[in-house]
């Protein structure tokens, strides 16, 4: 089988579906990508499914009680923390509080996330995987902009680290509550959780035995 190959700045994405459009074509940043170097890899591993593991990432109205950090960097207020959904990339977008421009957040189906942190040109990207019900791995690669000051750059991803780590508190609880089975469904907020929903209807689909239309092959890197 010959795969379709596709560049966004330094990264290659490959698609067995050459019929599909490319999701980050007209992904925007505040930088060139191509200009970044990249730093080191931080690999992590959660007791929790990937799917928990996604949805987290696709909101943030929890940030001011599980990230205090991030939230006194961030405004994460829902009327300033924007929410943009797509057909096989979802964005949020912030602005630091004090200053120095604005955070993005992007998920491109199916499990690929692109973060990108007020500041100096810096980007981090990587895949979650799926090992088994329960179990997920992943991976982040920090890139930063050639000459970024090696001390901000090294905090940055220790923040990073941080809010990560905060994360897999967060899903890992709720791994143990869905594998309790005490509660069987739940509701989702219309305005906090609407990439959620998005998500879930994705997933779906590409569960069902309907064959997708042309053209909406996914992306891996």
């Amino acid at each position: 089988m010959q795969l379709r190959l596709d560049q966004w700045g330094p990264f290659l994405f490959a698609c067995a579906d050459h019929g599909a459009a490319f999701p980050l074509a007209g992904l925007r940043l505040p930088f060139d990508p191509a200009a970044l170097v990249f730093r080191e890899r931080v690999d992590y591993a959660l007791d929790a499914n990937w799917k928990i593991a996604v949805e987290n990432y696709l909101e943030c109205y929890h940030c001011p009680t599980a990230h205090p950090a991030f939230s006194r960097l961030v405004d994460v207020d829902p009327y300033a923390y924007r929410l943009e959904g797509g057909e096989a990339v979802w964005s949020q977008f912030g602005q630091a509080r004090h200053g120095g421009g604005e955070c993005v957040f992007h998920l491109v189906w199916p499990t690929l996330k692109i973060n990108v942190y007020p500041g100096f040109p810096n980007l981090s990207i990587g895949p979650v995987w799926p090992e088994s019900p329960g179990h997920t791995a992943g991976f982040l690669d920090y890139f930063f902009g050639a000459g970024v000051d090696e001390e901000w750059a090294r905090e940055l991803i220790e923040f990073d680290d941080q809010v990560g780590r905060e994360d897999t508190a967060l899903v890992e609880s709720v791994q143990r509550g869905v594998s309790a089975g005490l509660v069987e469904n739940g509701l989702l907020m219309p305005k906090s959780e609407r990439l959620i929903d998005d998500f879930q209807r994705k997933v779906v689909e590409s569960l069902t035995l309907v064959p997708p239309e042309a053209g909406s092959g996914c992306y891996l890197p």
